[in-house]
């Protein structure tokens, strides 16, 4: 009998042999109680199951991702609705918004096309080559240090309004989901709410992923910076700053333009 139990596996299996286990125990001992406390201990039998199950209610309301081990979880099947290929229009925005970025950055005025022209490089001439060149040096670069595969340009479904959100990188491993994005700083000015639109997104997909339990997010901030003058403690400070205004799961990483262009073709 005993072996057919099996396993503990996860905090529900312990709730439930501990509640049967103190039922079964409570009326086996009931007769041999004095008479006189028989009438408290019968109370105590019928409303302690009902504390267990307010408690068992209020804990899967409030903070349900404890109740389940993380082998519940280990399907990588469960990737397959919330990621996708981000489509060519909107890799194409999303070069194009980093060019803008770029171009604010360093003040110049450049003339910046929209989003009407069919070929990058007409948006705006060699930043958008550089924009380009640093994202796949820097996906390069973190694949390595982290020995995860990041595939580019990867949308990650918002699990609360269902939009789905472009990173420039995604990698998934077992039950976690590892998002990055990268920026390109080519002036002395660090602006650090270049993140703001890709963290608030962010943030949403964490919270609902908390609820769940599962599956673990991360987002790993980049910067690749290309200017000689920029102290690079400076920078990652400043950065890191703004990283903890928002309620995500991040790690900086700080890359030299030159450094990840030389690793890339030494990889190649």
């Amino acid at each position: 009998m005993i072996e057919k139990i099996g396993h503990v596996k996860n905090p529900l299996t312990v709730i439930s042999m501990f509640a049967a286990i103190a039922e079964i125990s409570g009326t086996a001992v009931l007769p041999f109680i004095s008479t006189d406390n028989q009438s408290s201990f019968t109370w105590f039998l019928m409303l302690f199951p009902t504390l267990i199950v307010i408690l068992f209610f209020w804990t899967l309301n409030s903070n349900h991702k404890v109740l389940y081990a993380p082998s519940d979880y280990r399907n990588e099947e469960n990737f397959v609705n919330i990621t996708r290929t981000a489509s060519s229009e909107q890799q194409r925005k999303k070069i194009a918004e980093e060019v803008k970025e770029i171009e604010e950055d360093s003040e110049e005025k450049a003339n910046f096309t929209e989003f009407a022209s069919p070929t990058l490089t007409s948006m705006s001439g060699n930043l958008v080559i550089e924009a380009v060149m640093a994202e796949r040096f820097a996906i390069n670069a973190l694949s390595s240090s982290l020995r995860l595969d990041f595939k580019s340009n990867v949308s990650i479904r918002n699990p609360q309004n269902r939009d789905w959100v472009n990173f420039d990188a995604v990698a998934t491993f077992d039950t976690q989901i590892h998002a990055a994005e990268i920026k390109l700083f080519k002036s002395e000015h660090v602006d650090t709410k270049r993140f703001q639109k890709i963290l608030d997104n962010a943030q949403q997909i964490q919270e609902m992923y908390d609820k769940v339990g599962a599956p673990k997010f991360t987002l790993h901030i980049v910067a690749v910076v290309d200017n000689n003058n920029l102290d690079i403690s400076e920078v990652r400070s400043r950065i890191s700053s703004y990283l903890s205004k928002f309620k995500v799961n991040s790690k900086l990483h700080i890359y030299k333009m030159s450094d990840i262009a030389n690793e890339y073709q030494k990889r190649t």
